[in-house]
C-alpha cells in the first residue's frame, strides 16, 4: 500500500507537463489514512480537464448480499469542492465517497452518474433527474435510505437505469416514466413496478429477485412488470420468476 501511495505521488510530482486527463479512477479502502494523497489525485485530474472521474473507497469486506442495517455505511471520503466547479464532468462515479447538494446540480454537463454504498434519498434522486437534463445513465449499488423509487410526476430521459440491492425504508415501488430507457436491471426484492418505457425503444431488462425469501402470492405484479417490458428483445430472470405459480399467474 505505500509503495502504491509513492507510486502515484512520484507520479504526480513529476509529471505535470501533463496536459490532458480525460479519465480518472481510484479505489482504494481506507481512505481516511490518505485523504491528502486523494485530494491531489483528484485536483490533479480536475486541473487537466478530467471528462470521467470514478471514486470508489468501498472495503472489499462488505457483503452485497447482507440485507441488515448493521450493512449501511457512513461515507468514508467527501467529494472535494472544486470538484462541482468543474462543469464539464460528462460521467461520476462514488463510491463509499458522501457529496453535497445542491453542488451537485452544479455539473450540468453529467450524462453517467453511478452512486454505490452511501445513503441517498429520494428527493435527491428527483432532484438530480429534474436538474441535470443531459443525464442518460443512472445506477445506484447498495444505497440506503431510499424512502422508494417513484418518478411518476416527471419524465426523465434515462436510457439506461440500475437499481442493485439497494435499500428501501418505506417499499420496494419503482414508478417511472422514461420513454428513452434501453437498459433496465433491477437486482432486490419484489415490490410494485411501474415503468412507463416505449417498446420499441427498450432493448434489454434484467431481473434478479433472488432476496426474495419465498415466493408468496406475487403473480399480480410480475404480470404487470412484464407486461411494461414486453418490447424487450433480451430478458434476462432469475429462478424466483420462474416458479410455476407465476407462470399460472400468467394463463
Amino acid at each position: 500500500r505505500t509503495l502504491f501511495f509513492d507510486f502515484i505521488t512520484h507520479f504526480m510530482d513529476n509529471y505535470r507537463v501533463i496536459n490532458t486527463v480525460d479519465k480518472f479512477s481510484l479505489k482504494v479502502s481506507n481512505p481516511e489514512s490518505c485523504a491528502d494523497i486523494i485530494e491531489r489525485c483528484v485536483a490533479f485530474a480536475t486541473e487537466r480537464g478530467v471528462k470521467e472521474l470514478r471514486l470508489d473507497f468501498s472495503d472489499p469486506t462488505w457483503e452485497e448480499n447482507e440485507d441488515d442495517d448493521n450493512d449501511h455505511h457512513d461515507a468514508l471520503f467527501q467529494l472535494p469542492n472544486h470538484v462541482y466547479r468543474h462543469a464539464s464532468l460528462e460521467a461520476l462515479e462514488l463510491y463509499a465517497c458522501g457529496f453535497a447538494m445542491p453542488d451537485m446540480c452544479n455539473l450540468v454537463e453529467l450524462k453517467d452518474v453511478s452512486f454505490g454504498w452511501i445513503e441517498m434519498s429520494t428527493n435527491t434522486v428527483k432532484t438530480l433527474l429534474s436538474t441535470l437534463g443531459k443525464l442518460e445513465n443512472l445506477s445506484m449499488k447498495k444505497c440506503w435510505n431510499l424512502e422508494h423509487f417513484d418518478m411518476r410526476t416527471q419524465e426523465v430521459g434515462l436510457r439506461r437505469l440500475v437499481i442493485d440491492k439497494c435499500h428501501f425504508v418505506i417499499s420496494d415501488y419503482v414508478d417511472l416514466r422514461a420513454p428513452n430507457l434501453k437498459f433496465l436491471k433491477y437486482s432486490g426484492k419484489l415490490g410494485i413496478f411501474e415503468v412507463k418505457a416505449l417498446p420499441e425503444v427498450v432493448q434489454e431488462a434484467q431481473l434478479d429477485f433472488t432476496p426474495m425469501p419465498k415466493f408468496e402470492e406475487y403473480g399480480d405484479e410480475l404480470c404487470q412488470l412484464l407486461l411494461d417490458l414486453s418490447g424487450v428483445r433480451v430478458l434476462t430472470v432469475c429462478s424466483f420468476l420462474l416458479q410455476v405459480r407465476t407462470f399460472l399467474s400468467l394463463f
